[in-house]
């Protein structure tokens, strides 16, 4: 599927989001403190890109935070579910 395609199907976006880990997850000392990963949100991508950039933040922190996980975030990358990986 073209990325002009899912944008105008879908009804979730898929957001890059990296931040670090706080509150009760504790990561070991063979960890990394820090998140980084997509998640899913419940707005298309036109109605995710009107909101700013604290609302985008306050939205990925709510979902991550639905699943356990409290991460204060740094990114909220809304584009990189579309860009092309280089391995």
């Amino acid at each position: 599927m073209k990325n002009e395609d899912f944008i105008k199907s879908s009804k979730v976006t898929y957001i890059k989001v990296v931040g670090t880990l706080h509150g009760y997850v504790v990561a070991t000392p063979n960890e990394s403190s820090q998140y980084s990963g997509f998640i899913e949100v419940p707005y298309s991508y036109e109605e995710f890109t009107r909101f700013n950039e604290n609302q985008r933040k306050a939205i990925c922190q709510a979902e991550l935070s639905k699943a356990g996980l409290c991460v204060k975030i740094k990114i909220c990358d809304i584009d990189a579910f579309f860009e092309e990986q280089s391995e």
